[in-house]
């Protein structure tokens, strides 16, 4: 379900998104991480393709045209950035560059970055992914699974409500119960004897 929903956010295929998803979670960064990144790095090349002379600068120094970049599935996207910041003459600038591109979650993608083209794609190419019908599958099996247990819960409430006046009656006799016991006790917290 998830891998399904985040992989439409980014307009992006399930099989691309587990991908980029794997790739990401071997260098330490999350797939929430991920999918914020690239969702920011669209937003920034439209802003920089519109005219953002800074966002123009920071894609320049990665050495990545801001509008060739929103042709570029995810995959591709972030290859460009890989290759943008680990090709860079001016480290500083492209470090700087990458968080104004890919926004705060930079600093978790780095790792991922740095492992270059090479690393990613052999990440990437190692990895079993399921199809997107697959995918869709497991999505309504989860449906499915979250109506039963939605329908479930609503039983069970229902039943406790049915059951009520026999629990508030044990309830009643349990509390008959102990204050029997309390008038045997004495004072002291003893037994007391009748003779």
């Amino acid at each position: 379900d998830q891998l399904n929903d985040q992989a439409a956010r980014l307009d992006m295929k399930v099989e691309t998104f587990q991908r980029l998803n794997a790739v990401a979670t071997m260098s330490g960064a999350s797939v929430e991480t991920l999918s914020k990144a690239l969702t920011k790095a669209k937003l920034q090349a439209i802003a920089a393709s519109q005219g953002s002379k800074e966002l123009g600068k920071d894609f320049a120094a990665l050495g990545i045209n801001a509008k060739e970049f929103l042709n570029l599935d995810a995959t591709e996207q972030i290859l460009a950035i890989s290759r943008g910041f680990n090709s860079a003459s001016d480290k500083g600038a492209a470090f700087s560059a990458v968080f104004s591109v890919l926004g705060k979650s930079a600093k978790e993608l780095i790792p991922m970055l740095r492992d270059g083209e090479a690393g990613i794609e052999a990440i990437s190419r190692r990895l079993q992914v399921l199809g997107g019908e697959d995918v869709a599958a497991v999505a309504r099996l989860n449906d499915e699974i979250d109506l039963l247990s939605a329908n479930l819960d609503t039983k069970m409430k229902g039943a406790f409500l049915a059951l009520r006046p026999q629990i508030e009656g044990f309830i009643n006799l349990l509390s008959q119960a102990a204050d029997g016991i309390s008038i045997v006790l004495d004072p002291a917290g003893g037994v007391g004897m009748q003779g």
